[in-house]
C-alpha cells in the first residue's frame, strides 16, 4: 500500500500544480453551477434584503421596476415575514435601494434612473409575476 501511495503522489502533485497555475491565471475561483443555488440560500437566510430579493424579485437584463413599486412590495414582504424592524431603518424607497446595493450579491451596481418625464426606476431588476410566485408554492 505504501508503494502504491508513493507511485500516485507525483500524479496528484502534478494535477494540484496544474490546477494552481490555472487559478493563478484566472485570478479567482470558478463557482460551479451546483453551488450558485446554495450560495443564494445561505445569503437569504443570513441577510433579510437578499431574502426579499430572492422571494419577490428577478434580476434580469432589460427588466425594470419603479422605485415605488419595489418599496411597496418590500413593505408587504417585511410585514408578512415579521421583519417590521427593517421598516424602521428603510422608511423611504431611496433608502431601500441603498440597502439592496450594499447587502445583495449581484446588485452592487444598482442605481435608480429617471427616464424623461417618467417615474424613477431600477433597471435590471423586476418584481416576480403572480404566476412566478404561485409556482414557488
Amino acid at each position: 500500500m505504501k508503494e502504491k501511495l508513493q507511485a500516485e503522489l507525483p500524479g496528484i502533485a502534478n494535477r494540484c500544480l496544474t490546477a494552481y497555475r490555472r487559478l493563478r491565471e484566472r485570478g479567482l475561483f470558478v463557482q460551479p453551477d451546483s453551488g450558485s443555488k446554495l450560495e443564494l440560500d445561505v445569503s437569504a437566510r443570513s441577510n433579510a434584503y437578499a431574502a426579499f430579493v430572492q422571494d419577490r424579485c428577478v434580476i434580469e437584463e432589460g427588466a425594470s421596476v419603479t422605485c415605488g413599486a419595489l418599496f411597496s412590495q418590500f413593505q408587504i414582504w417585511s410585514n408578512e415575514n415579521g421583519r417590521i424592524d427593517l421598516l424602521r431603518t428603510v422608511s423611504r424607497a431611496n433608502l431601500l435601494g441603498r440597502q439592496l446595493k450594499e447587502n445583495v450579491p449581484g446588485l452592487e451596481h444598482l442605481k435608480s434612473v429617471k427616464p424623461h418625464a417618467q417615474k424613477r426606476i431600477y433597471p435590471g431588476i423586476r418584481l416576480k409575476t403572480a404566476a412566478e410566485l404561485d409556482a414557488e408554492w
